[in-house]
C-alpha cells in the first residue's frame, strides 16, 4: 500500500460515515412555502415536518422570509431551525388554530398553540430567526370576551401628601 492510499482510504471512510450520520434536511420552500408574509404557509410547513418525521427525523429548515402560519404540530426526532432572517408570523385568524384535546385531561378542548407537539420526543427548536405569535390580537380578543372592571385611580396628590420619599413636585 502506498503512502497516498494509506491517507486516502481512511479519509474516504470518514467522509462516508459523516454523510451517513448527517441528518436529512428538509427546506420548507421545497414543500411550497413562499415566505412572503401574506399567504399562509401552514400546509407547506406541516408537510415538511411530516416528511421529515416519516423518514425517521432530521432537520426542517426555514430560510429567510416571512412565513404566515397557523398552528403547526412538531413530530418526534425533528430539529426545527428558523434561520437568520426568517420570521414565523402567527396567523390572526382563529380558524387557523383548531380545537384539540386538552393536554392536562378533562372534557374541555383547548385552542391549538402556534407550535406544539403531542406524544413526541427528541424535538429541538433552534436558529437565529424570530417566532412572532402576533399576540396583541389575541389579548384584545380575550379582553373583549371577558372585560375586567377598570380599577379606580386615585389622584397623585392624595397619595403623595403623606409620602416623604416622593420628589417635592409630586407632593402638591
Amino acid at each position: 500500500m502506498t503512502r497516498i492510499q494509506r491517507i486516502l482510504i481512511p479519509a474516504a471512510f470518514l467522509c462516508a460515515v459523516a454523510a451517513a450520520t448527517d441528518p436529512a434536511q428538509y427546506n420548507v420552500r421545497e414543500f411550497g412555502a413562499l415566505g412572503d408574509g401574506r399567504r399562509k404557509d401552514t400546509a407547506a410547513l406541516q408537510a415538511a415536518i411530516d416528511a421529515c418525521a416519516k423518514a425517521g427525523g432530521g432537520l426542517v429548515y426555514v430560510q429567510a422570509g416571512r412565513y404566515l402560519t397557523g398552528s403547526i404540530q412538531l413530530r418526534s426526532h425533528i430539529t426545527f431551525e428558523v434561520g437568520r432572517g426568517a420570521v414565523l408570523l402567527g396567523s390572526e385568524d382563529p380558524a387557523d388554530y383548531p380545537l384539540r384535546d386538552n393536554a392536562w385531561g378533562g372534557a374541555r378542548k383547548t385552542i391549538s398553540p402556534l407550535l406544539y407537539a403531542a406524544d413526541a420526543e427528541d424535538i429541538t427548536i433552534t436558529g437565529r430567526g424570530t417566532i412572532d405569535g402576533q399576540g396583541q390580537v389575541w389579548w384584545k380578543r380575550q379582553w373583549l370576551a371577558a372585560p375586567k372592571k377598570a380599577c379606580r385611580r386615585l389622584p397623585l396628590r392624595r397619595i403623595s401628601r403623606r409620602s416623604r420619599s416622593l420628589p417635592m413636585a409630586a407632593r402638591n
